[in-house]
Order: structure tokens, then C-alpha cells, then sequence
């Protein structure tokens, strides 16, 4: 299958307004057209735990691990990175964002790792090395299971999500990972990492030694650079943001002793680096009642390459779905018309490394 046909698809998917998940036969029409990475221990061997959630360590770090039900030692199976938010742990994640659900995800291998202190690398002030926790955790996939290391994505929620923008950056992660899914993502940008300065009002504050609050920065939303150095070029990603959002707003601003960049901004930063042209391609529309407006960067095979997807008015600080979940119960903002999950994991199978 070509790469303008995968483009087609996915198009279809979009136009279609699907409410649930994506079908087994929409994802292995996608999948059965890419190469495979196989990893040493893809030898035959079928291992207990397929269709279960079990805990795992890397030290005295956590994370826990979901085989799907058609997972085969003999098949190299794609693999999805899912990143909780703040405050946050993996249990959360994993029922927030459903991935283990056959409704979303019948091939992949989902990984949900715990952040210290329930927080990740990339906020202004922690100094975790969650992106070598990361990368050890891919090291384990590979040593114990049968994984594509061809198709490995990353998504995540709020300064999880932001993390992921971090994954992206990443000059080695970045060729590890193959597409990334922020949701609501906090993508801080670090009052010493600003590289752009302006007379805008809004400004970055950081606690002194003293405990008292104290300028920094100016913080431009729609102007700063954020610091980023991917190890390739052409890296798909969507990301999704509600306009109701009151935790990480839309617009930006300064937040936490860091900035938070506008999302369009955000957006237009990774077509740019992708070198794809401005203009964007927009659709209305991913379910019965959905305010979503999607707009895709790039043509041709190219198209969607860089993704927005702007959740509607009403939609907050929340993974959209159409039931109910813990976000949209916490902020009232109701059940969504489409699913993140469903879209994303679509979006996901048009992607390869090789």
C-alpha cells in the first residue's frame, strides 16, 4: 500500500466521524503495508500474560504493562508509551485513556510508566532523567518481547503530554519513537530556556531562595521559540487542546515559574520544522454533537503529517471521549463528541520508521 493511499484512509477516517474505536480490519489495512523492525525475541514463544496488566521495575522506578489479546512472540507487535498527569499515576492513565480496551486497541503493547513525585521531566525546576527512564523501558520491550521497534508512539496527558513534546525533541528518543499524541499537553518552556524576548505584560516567575516570587522573564505565547533538537526530520504529531482549558490555556501565558507557548503556535513550531508550508487543511466534525475542528499540515502523502486538533469550545482540561471519564466528571465538562483514543490510534497506523 502506498503512502498516498495510507494518506487516504486516514482521511476517510476523519470525514467518516467515527464515535467508537477504530475496526481490526482499518488497522491491519494500515498496518499490513509497513515494514517491520523485529526485535531478538521474537522466537515463537507465547508468553503468559497476553490480555493482562502486570507492574514492572527499572530500578526503584515503575511502570506498568498491558499485552493485547493477539499478541504472538512470533509477530513483532507496535508499541504505545501513554504518560499520566500531574498529580497522577499509571492506574490513572490506563483507565482515563483505554488503550487496553479492545473498542481502541487490539495489536499494541501499552506501556504506562509512574513519574516521580507524579510529575515528568520538562517542568520548570525537575530535574529527572525521565527520558533515560523512558529509553530503558524501550531497552526491556526489546530484550523480552516480539516488538516493532519500527512503530513505537508516545502519548500522554497534561505535563504528561508536555513530556511527550520533550520525547519529540529528543535527539535520540526522537528515532526511537515513531509518532507522538499530546493531550492537553503543558509544553513548558523553562524561564532559562526562553530564547525570545519581548515587551509583552505577561511575565515568568520562579521562587526565590527566600520562598518570594520574582520576575524572571517575559513570556510571549505567541512568539517563543521552544528549545528542540529531534534527531530527524518529518515527525508525525497530533496534538489535542480544548478551548475551555483553565489549567493549560489555549493562549499560553506563564505558568509554574515557566511559560506555556499558544497552541496554534505550538502547532505551526513542528509543521515548520517539518518544512511543511503554513496553510493548513481544515475539516469540522469527528462524531454526532462534536465541535472539533482538525486541522492538517502538509499535502500529499504529506498531509497530517503535523496535526491539530482543536476539541471545541467547551471542551477542558480533559482526554475527550464520548462517556463520561475522570476528567469530564472533574470539570463538568461533559462527555465529548468523539474519542481521542479512537483518533489518535488511527493516526498512529499510518506511521513507520522504515
Amino acid at each position: 500500500m502506498s503512502a498516498v493511499l495510507r494518506t487516504v484512509l486516514w482521511s476517510l477516517f476523519i470525514a467518516s466521524s467515527l464515535l467508537g474505536g477504530v475496526s481490526q480490519q482499518q488497522q491491519q489495512q494500515q498496518t499490513d503495508a509497513k515494514c517491520t523492525r523485529r526485535t531478538m525475541s521474537c522466537t515463537g514463544k507465547t508468553p503468559v500474560a497476553v490480555n493482562r496488566v502486570t507492574d514492572h521495575f527499572i530500578g526503584k522506578r515503575t511502570y506498568k504493562l498491558f499485552i493485547p489479546p493477539t499478541y504472538s512472540h512470533s509477530v513483532p507487535a507496535p508499541v504505545i508509551l501513554s504518560f499520566h498527569g500531574r498529580t497522577k499515576t499509571a492506574d490513572h492513565q490506563l483507565a482515563l485513556d483505554q488503550l487496553t480496551s479492545p473498542i481502541f486497541n487490539n495489536d499494541s503493547i501499552v506501556v504506562y510508566p509512574n513519574g516521580l513525585n507524579n510529575t515528568w521531566e520538562g517542568v520548570p525546576l525537575v530535574t529527572t532523567d525521565d527520558r533515560g527512564f523512558t529509553a530503558a523501558i524501550l531497552d526491556a520491550l526489546e530484550h523480552d518481547h516480539c516488538v516493532d521497534t519500527a512503530r513505537v508512539f508516545a502519548t500522554g496527558k497534561s505535563q504528561g503530554g508536555g513530556f511527550v513534546g520533550q520525547l519529540a525533541c529528543d535527539p535520540v528518543l526522537s528515532r526511537r519513537i515513531t509518532a507522538f499524541a499530546p493531550v492537553a499537553g503543558a509544553f513548558y518552556i523553562d524561564h532559562n530556556n526562553l530564547t525570545h524576548r519581548t515587551t509583552n505584560s505577561n511575565l515568568a516567575f520562579a521562587d526565590d531562595d527566600d520562598g518570594k516570587q520574582k520576575k524572571l522573564s517575559r513570556c510571549a505565547p505567541e512568539e517563543m521559540e521552544t528549545p528542540c533538537a529531534p534527531g530527524r526530520r518529518k515527525i508525525p504529531i497530533i496534538a489535542f487542546q480544548g478551548g475551555a482549558d483553565q489549567i493549560i490555556p489555549y493562549g499560553g501565558g506563564p505558568r509554574r515559574r515557566g511559560c506555556l507557548p499558544a497552541i496554534p503556535h505550538w502547532v505551526r513550531g513542528w509543521a515548520a520544522r517539518n518544512g511543511l508550508d503554513a496553510r493548513r487543511n481544515v475539516s469540522r466534525g469527528l462524531g454526532a454533537g462534536s465541535e472539533a475542528v482538525v486541522y492538517e499540515f502538509g499535502e500529499g502523502s504529506e498531509r497530517g503529517l503535523v496535526t491539530h486538533v482543536y476539541c471545541g469550545d467547551r471542551v477542558g482540561h480533559s482526554w475527550p471521549s464520548t462517556r463520561a471519564n475522570a476528567d469530564s466528571d472533574k470539570n463538568g465538562d461533559g462527555a465529548a463528541g468523539f474519542n481521542a483514543s479512537a483518533v489518535m490510534v488511527a493516526f498512529f497506523a499510518r506511521w513507520s520508521l522504515c
